[in-house]
């Protein structure tokens, strides 16, 4: 293999990045560990998305970027840089233990542009990234060097983090709810996307009333869990086998394809859950159903259907979300 090729490059990033995650698990005994990231950009079936994971902080982003004729893979990556560095900026604030972060991305392109933007597209994304690191500059003053480094990694080496940040990216894509809403993004023609809330032309029908009163009283995360249900999106095998993502759709437990219909009212790994899902069930006025496609298009139960689906502890996106007190008074009381 001659000097300079591709192979040996993608060896020497490789070992590279197993060094700093080596020392960073030596520094984290001490408080000191940089915050590592793994980042991506991906389009699928016709959508964009980009991520941004740290594992070991168990931290799970993803962005939703509209479709191809939106954004493109070049920008949803530089999108998965700058939301890395944000949550970078944000945990600084909160927590000083971590003193450096370190991302690796597998795009040269995104990571040429941030060292050298001045003629590069997605300047809007890259402008982001810079009032990032000025804000981190002015937290550090007495550091001669910004504690922000951006590395090159290979796609598909078996790097773990790497991997799942490809997954969150199609995941994003796909799903078209975001973990992680963001700024509006420009389109590729410099025109900015519409933003949650606002109309945007297009081939998209309104959700009728009935839709949009199943998510009325949820939070952010239990909406996201639900949408992911219904779409049938969600990171469960089932899904992950179609994007590429395992090996297999199968369940662990072996009895089926793990599908959201499989997980809830089938698996019997997850029995006793399921069992005091429908206690909770049986109390609204859908009685003893096990109708699935009933449970999660009745405004009461999707409530339920989310806290079952946060205690299996399938979903690292939502690792670290918190069941909800249920609210009182007659919005619990509504009828499907």
């Amino acid at each position: 293999m001659g000097r300079g090729s591709p192979g040996k490059h993608a060896e020497v990033a490789r070992a590279s990045h197993d060094k700093i995650e080596i020392e960073s698990l030596q520094q984290a005994a001490r408080d000191r560990s940089p915050t590592v990231f793994f980042t991506d950009g991906s389009g699928y079936e016709g959508m964009m998305g980009a991520s941004a994971v740290a594992p070991r902080e168990g931290i799970f982003q993803r962005r939703h970027l509209g479709t191809t004729v939106d954004s493109t893979v070049y920008v949803a990556e530089l999108n998965g840089i700058e939301m890395a560095i944000a949550r970078f900026v944000n945990q600084q604030q909160n927590d000083t233990r971590s003193t450096k972060i370190v991302i690796f991305s597998d795009c040269q392109a995104a990571i040429q542009a941030v060292q050298n933007p001045k003629r590069s597209s997605g300047q809007y994304v890259i402008s982001q990234i810079y009032h990032h690191v000025r804000t981190i500059r002015s937290q550090t003053p007495t550091s001669d060097t910004i504690p922000v480094e951006i590395r090159w990694i290979p796609a598909h080496v078996g790097v773990p983090g790497n991997e799942r940040a490809d997954v969150e990216a199609k995941l994003a894509a796909t799903c078209g709810v975001s973990g992680d809403l963001g700024t509006d993004q420009p389109r590729r023609g410099g025109f900015p996307t519409a933003s949650a809330g606002q109309h945007r032309e297009g081939p998209f029908k309104a959700p009728d009333k009935k839709v949009l009163r199943l998510f009325e009283s949820l939070s952010k995360p239990y909406t996201s869990i639900l949408i992911q249900m219904r779409s049938m999106r969600i990171a469960l095998n089932h899904f992950l086998f179609k994007i590429k993502a395992v090996e297999s759709d199968q369940c662990y437990c072996g009895e089926g394809s793990q599908t959201p219909r499989h997980i809830l009212m089938q698996c019997p790994l997850y029995a006793d859950l399921r069992k005091t899902f429908l206690d909770k069930i049986s109390l609204t006025d859908l009685g003893n159903s096990t109708d699935y496609d009933a449970i999660v298009s009745h405004s009461q139960a999707t409530r339920y259907v989310a806290e079952f689906m946060l205690q299996t502890g399938l979903l690292g996106q939502f690792r670290h979300v918190e069941i909800e007190p249920e609210p009182t008074g007659d919005e619990n009381n509504k009828p499907g």
